[in-house]
């Protein structure tokens, strides 16, 4: 039997954690289905939502994030979609991981095993952040399965992260964790997230997915995003 790689400190903190996904959800403005679909680096959680019939269209979140970031989007994405949102497997979220992804051939192997699970044969994808890093990747290293890719600020796919690095990255997952603040942590997001209004239950569930997590768990977000892919070269 494979063992879990736990993204979570404890299991105090994965149960804070779940407490405030399924508060999210208990938002979810349309029927959904929640569904673990197995791969060869774990179990994949996916909310299914929409019509049956509609054309699948796959959302991949940020990095460091979860499924439960598109609720605001998914209601009118349902009325003409079948809407698949993935928890991606190894960051902070439902997802089971039991082996890392540590690479861009990794990665594909495991969203086409991903897509076969789910039987699904073509996707259009939107990807936010990491997400849309990941949206572009997989269109270009998988075009047989994509049909459209919507990217909302892709994370390190047309230009370098400078102020990321400096504002998040290195205070809120190097110097924080040296020292134990949370406060560093969340003025570094504060940064990020610029005031962005949200309800009381995803403000919570943001504050579980900074606070507890493992603080140097893999992740794919660094280590498949070293070389990005680019047309026409070999896939990694």
């Amino acid at each position: 039997m494979t063992a879990n790689l736990s993204v979570f400190d404890s299991p105090e903190a994965e149960a804070s954690f779940t407490k405030a996904y399924d508060a999210v959800l208990g938002t979810w403005p349309v029927p959904y289905e929640s569904r673990f679909v197995a791969t060869g680096f774990g179990q994949t959680h996916v909310i299914i939502s929409g019509d049956p019939q509609g054309p699948p269209v796959v959302l991949l979140p940020p990095g460091g994030s979860h499924a439960p970031i598109w609720v605001r989007n998914v209601g009118a994405l349902s009325r003409i979609y079948r809407v698949y949102a993935v928890d991606i497997i190894g960051e902070l979220n439902r997802s089971r991981p039991t082996r890392p992804i540590k690479t861009h051939a990794a990665f594909m192997e495991w969203i086409t095993e991903l897509f076969d699970g789910l039987e699904l044969r073509q996707v259009n994808l939107i990807g936010n952040s990491n997400g849309g890093f990941f949206a572009l990747e997989t269109a270009l290293l998988r075009p047989e399965r994509v049909d459209k890719v919507v990217l909302i600020s892709p994370a390190a796919t047309f230009v370098q992260m400078w102020a990321w690095w400096r504002h998040l990255l290195v205070p809120a997952h190097i110097i924080a964790p040296l020292i134990h603040s949370e406060r560093m942590i969340m003025k570094a997001y504060d940064w990020l997230w610029q005031g962005f209004p949200m309800d009381d239950c995803y403000r919570e569930l943001r504050l579980q997915s900074k606070l507890t997590g493992k603080k140097y768990r893999p992740s794919i977000n660094v280590s498949v995003r070293r070389t990005p892919p680019v047309a026409g070269r070999p896939n990694e």
